[in-house]
């Protein structure tokens, strides 16, 4: 008589190698959600949407003062250490840039200055409070992710908001602000899967949704971005300059060939409006000497409209001058670009790609610093950095692992989260 335990018997309760891997992987992503903070999830979804005209407009501005008052109840897990320099910097630009609005009177059609000054306070306490973990990262990303994915879907049913004749707008509102968003949580969301294979379908997912968006620059930075997340971790100072240098050039080239290919050749007209737009800009920006003229002035009037400025660089010249303007590329570069390290090792590069399109979007974009994307992205850097120092072997993830047993799986849940 054949045993019950005999081989083919084996051979038929064996589950195989891909049941096993599914499992494993279905146990993962359920111990992720698991570890998930709800309210950064629902506020940094509602954060990055666009309720139209609901409490003013401001409602993105009352989320992100909820997500700051949430975290004076929670302890950092992150010392900032010697990073803690930046706190001080931080503070004394705002001090600047808020004396400098004071004390030069608003020009007619300024935005009210305080009210902006107010938003960057608070942008600068959620890049700190996020890095530090008081904010956990990890669930604000999935919550502005969410916000990524089901916004396509909703956009093409026709349930939301077609704010830019076809192009992917809806529930982040703004062209170009959604295509920064979809580059950044692009590249956010590859921290947030471990195996190449997924990282690399990540990707590709978001660079769909981004081209749709029609936003040429973020398309260019987010290809820079992937560059340099293999890239530049692996090289050299002297090898960075050089990337640095070929980006440059690639962004210049790219920049002229997408203005007349493809989808993007239509665009004549706009490209002729931005192209006065930036001349007018060019010339506040050298009204605007070395101190610069105060916060909500990067505007120019060109009859009947008013324009915003399409060049982050030249939006902080003219808000705050050269001091404003250097605390910003401080905060960005030292979290995100880590300069003074020669190689910085692979599980920073994400980090380096956000840099990279942070400062080739800023060129092409009048909103890129100190906007929401930004705010995750240097927090992103700096507890990349700290974890880093710390002696975490993987520092650039946001993925966690897997637990085996549904023990370990609320012990992770009561721990709020592993890494």
């Amino acid at each position: 008589m054949t045993s019950a335990r005999g081989p083919a018997a084996r051979r038929v309760a064996d589950p195989g190698p891909d049941r096993g891997a599914v499992t494993h992987e279905a146990r993962r992503l359920a111990g992720w959600i698991g570890t998930l903070k709800l309210p950064e999830v629902v506020l940094f979804a509602l954060m990055f949407t666009d309720v139209g005209p609901i409490l003013g407009g401001h409602a993105s501005e009352l989320f992100l003062g909820c997500a700051v008052l949430l975290a004076l109840f929670r302890t950092p897990a992150h010392d900032l250490g010697r990073y803690q320099m930046l706190v001080p910097l931080a503070g004394a630009a705002l001090f600047y840039v808020a004396a400098v609005s004071f004390l030069d009177p608003p020009e007619d059609g300024s935005a009210d200055w305080r009210l902006r000054l107010l938003r960057l306070v608070a942008v600068t306490i959620l890049v700190f409070v996020l890095a530090s973990g008081r904010i956990d990262l990890r669930s604000a990303v999935a919550g502005v992710a969410l916000v990524c994915v089901v916004n396509v879907p909703l956009f093409y049913a026709g349930v939301v908001q077609d704010s830019y004749g076809g192009y992917l707008t809806g529930l982040i509102g703004d062209k170009n602000f959604a295509g920064l968003t979809y580059a950044v949580v692009g590249l956010l969301c590859v921290a947030l899967v471990r195996r190449l294979p997924l990282k690399v379908l990540v990707l590709c997912a978001f660079a769909g949704p981004l081209w749709l968006t029609g936003s040429r620059t973020s398309l260019a930075g987010y290809a820079l971005g992937a560059v340099w997340l293999v890239l530049g971790p692996r090289l050299p100072l002297l090898g960075k300059l050089v990337l640095g240098a070929l980006s440059y050039v690639a962004v210049r080239l790219t920049a002229e060939d997408f203005s007349q290919i493809g989808v993007f050749s239509d665009r004549a007209g706009s490209d002729l409006l931005r192209a006065r737009i930036d001349a007018a800009s060019e010339i506040k920006v050298h009204e605007a000497g070395f101190f610069g003229d105060g916060l909500g002035s990067a505007f120019v009037v060109i009859e009947p409209d008013r324009w915003f400025f399409h060049n982050s660089y030249w939006t902080a010249l003219v808000e705050g001058g050269w001091p404003w303007l250097g605390a910003i590329l401080i905060l960005t570069v030292v979290a995100l670009l880590h300069p003074l390290r020669p190689r910085t090792g692979a599980p920073l590069g994400i980090a380096m790609g956000l840099g990279v399109v942070l400062l080739v979007t800023g060129e092409r974009m009048g909103e890129v610093f100190y906007t929401l994307p930004w705010a995750l992205a240097v927090a992103y850097g700096l507890q990349t950095l700290l974890r880093a120092r710390d002696g975490d072997p993987t520092p650039g993830s946001l993925s966690v692992v897997a637990p085996d047993t549904p023990d370990q799986v609320l012990g992770a849940h009561a721990r709020g989260g592993t890494r």
